[in-house]
């Protein structure tokens, strides 16, 4: 099974192997997007055709303003009485005409005492799942799934810890994504999501601050951006500070807005993507926020195919979080 995380700045790829209950990491790739205007189905040929696998079947993503997710309570219904009025309570949930989108649902979970249960529904624009699958043609690539990154992410997720027994998750816990040019959030209660968002705040503008504030290109702003020198480092975060502050306040609004209907406080904050590797990142989200922030490994879980070299995915292991959530899919 292939993930392919089609990113703004880079696409990842993971190849996984199943057996027994157990994934099994049998390569990976990472390249960098090609320049506006080059052809991205050759790039996508070039990130697979290194994983070495013959007629792959592939499973892609999408993320930002295409996509819809929604949380509802509906009255509780069998899963094909779901699927029967699917669009009709879609129409009420989201801002496109329902003949736009392809929708999707899945019960989350039953509230019997009301007897209600608690509903994901999915909204994509058609266009853009037909822009989606014509470049995966135009590469030449099976595909399988089309998934939406949040719900990838927390496949992900859950998987690297579900057999983890001696860590104890609060109730309510955030997972954040800081990809190049969007930022995931999902909020999770005891491994179920209940709210997601994408927040157009991502690593680009960090790399830019960084940029503007030092008078450097966009390649040095980068590699200060993660791992700048002793003398470096006074500079690099009064440059991303107001882009850390918004950024916070965005999840600060989301928060807010989960705990008004009357549910728990977010305890804490999982963070993966390539722009969470910002120096001291977590830190400073933790003390603008006032909340414990920390990564986690999309490959606790997973096992390392004979003779493989796993250090090299390790040491960026949070770019993959999205790719690996899309290989678990089958």
């Amino acid at each position: 099974m292939i993930g392919l995380d089609i990113g703004s700045s880079s696409i990842k790829a993971v190849v996984l192997e199943l057996k027994e209950q157990q994934f099994s990491l049998k390569n990976f790739s990472l390249i960098e997007m090609p320049p506006q205007g080059a052809d991205l189905s050759s790039s996508i040929k070039k990130a697979l055709s290194s994983l070495e696998v013959r007629s792959p079947i592939v499973n892609v993503s999408l993320s930002g303003q295409p996509v819809i997710i929604r949380y509802a309570w509906l009255p509780k219904m069998t899963e094909r009485e779901l699927t029967s009025s699917l669009h009709f309570e879609a129409a009420k949930l989201i801002p496109f005409a329902v003949s736009e989108v392809n929708v999707d649902s899945c019960i989350l979970k039953q509230d019997a005492s009301n007897n209600k249960m608690l509903v994901l529904i999915v909204a994509a624009k058609k266009e853009a799942v037909s822009e989606r699958i014509t470049l995966l043609k135009n590469a030449g690539i099976n595909l399988g799934i089309i998934d939406v990154d949040s719900l990838a992410l927390i496949n992900a997720f859950n998987l690297s810890h579900a057999a983890d027994k001696n860590k104890d998750l609060p109730k309510a816990f955030a997972l954040l994504n800081v990809g190049a040019s969007v930022s995931n959030l999902n909020i999770l209660e005891a491994g179920i999501p209940v709210f997601s968002r994408d927040i157009y705040i991502g690593g680009n503008s960090l790399s830019k601050k960084i940029s503007d504030f030092l008078g450097v290109d966009l390649k040095a702003a980068e590699a200060r951006k993660i791992n700048p020198d002793k003398d470096q480092q006074e500079g690099v975060m009064p440059a991303v500070e107001p882009v850390l502050s918004s950024l916070a306040s965005e999840i600060r609004i989301s928060f807010d807005y989960y705990e008004s209907q009357g549910a728990s406080s977010v305890e804490k904050i999982f963070l993966s993507g390539g722009g969470s590797l910002l120096y001291n990142f977590k830190d400073n989200l933790t003390r603008i926020l006032g909340i414990d922030s920390d990564y986690w490994n999309p490959l606790s879980q997973v096992e390392f195919a004979a003779g493989y070299d796993a250090e090299a995915i390790k040491s960026c292991a949070a770019k993959f979080a999205v790719a690996l959530g899309l290989a678990m899919r089958r």
